[in-house]
C-alpha cells in the first residue's frame, strides 16, 4: 500500500485540515506542494477539475474536498476517530 499524497501549498489551512486528520491516525504521507495560483493550472486541474486546494491520492483513488478526505482518512485506517470530522450519525 503506497502512502497517501496531498496536494497543495503548505500553508493553506485546508491542507493543514487533511494533514491533521493523516497525523492522528499516524498515517505517514507525503505533501506536494501546488503554489497558491498554480491549482488553476495541470497538472492540478486534473486531480481538482473546481482548481481548489487541496487534492488527495491513495492507491489510485483521488479526492478533492477537505471533508471527504477527513472522512475518507477516518474511516480507511485504523485508530481513533479524527477530531475534524463533523458527523450526526453517532461517529465523532
Amino acid at each position: 500500500m503506497a502512502n497517501p499524497i496531498v496536494y497543495g501549498p503548505a500553508l493553506s489551512t485546508y491542507v493543514w485540515s487533511a494533514r491533521l486528520a493523516l497525523a492522528e491516525k499516524g498515517v505517514t504521507h507525503e505533501l506536494v506542494d501546488v503554489p497558491f495560483g498554480a491549482q488553476r493550472e495541470e497538472p492540478h486541474l486534473s486531480r481538482q477539475p473546481f482548481a481548489k486546494l487541496p487534492a488527495f491520492e491513495h492507491d489510485g483513488f483521488v479526492l478533492y474536498e477537505t471533508q471527504a478526505i477527513v472522512r475518507y482518512v477516518d474511516e480507511r485506517f485504523a485508530g481513533r476517530h479524527c477530531s475534524l470530522r463533523t458527523c450526526t450519525n453517532g461517529h465523532g
